[in-house]
C-alpha cells in the first residue's frame, strides 16, 4: 500500500509533494528497517532467530497500521492482531523501528491527512475522520505540532504553490 501511495505522490505535482514524498519514504524505511543486515560487536553470538522473530513482528505491526490507521484501533488491539503483548509491542517498536507504536500510527495518519488536504476539498472534520483522528480539534493540534502549520494554512500553502 505504501508503494501505491508513493507512486501516486510521484504522479501528482504540487508544493506539498516533497513533504508527502519524504514522509512516505520515511515510513517505507521504517517498514524496511528489518531487511538490513545487523553488524554485531566482536565476540557476541548471533541472535538471528530472535531478531528475525522481532523483525517479523515489526513488519506485521507496520502492515496492521497500514490497514487500520484510520480506525480507532487501540494499541492492545494491534498487539493482539500480531500476537504480542502491548508492552512487547512498545519495546519492539522502540528497538526495531526507533519510534513508539503511537508515533508510527500518528505519522501514518498525518501522511493521509496531508494527502487529503492537498488533493481533496473535504472539510477539516471529514479529513480528520478519514485520517483516523478522534476529533477535528485534536487533528488540528497534532497537525500543527508536526508541521508548524494549521491544516487550513497547509491547504492554502499547497493551493498557492
Amino acid at each position: 500500500m505504501l508503494m501505491g501511495q508513493l507512486r501516486e505522490a510521484l504522479r501528482n505535482f504540487g508544493t506539498g509533494r516533497a513533504v508527502l514524498l519524504e514522509t512516505l519514504i520515511r515510513l517505507m524505511l521504517i517498514y524496511l528497517e528489518s531487511d538490513r543486515s545487523e553488524a554485531r560487536p566482536l565476540g557476541t553470538l548471533p541472535a538471528r532467530q530472535e531478531q528475525t522473530l522481532h523483525e517479523k513482528q515489526a513488519q506485521a505491526f507496520c502492515a496492521a497500521v497500514e490497514e487500520h490507521f484510520a480506525s480507532a484501533m487501540t494499541l492492545g488491539a494491534y498487539a493482539r492482531e500480531i500476537g504480542v503483548s502491548t508492552a512487547h509491542l512498545n519495546r519492539l517498536c522502540r528497538r526495531i523501528l526507533g519510534a513508539t507504536p503511537n508515533s508510527v500510527i500518528r505519522q501514518r495518519r498525518l501522511v493521509e491527512a496531508k494527502h487529503l488536504l492537498e488533493f481533496t476539498r473535504h472539510s477539516m472534520a471529514d479529513i480528520a475522520a478519514r485520517a483516523g483522528f478522534a476529533d477535528a480539534g485534536y487533528f488540528s493540534r497534532t497537525f500543527k505540532s508536526d508541521t508548524g502549520l494549521t491544516p487550513g494554512m497547509y491547504r492554502r500553502q499547497q493551493d498557492n504553490g
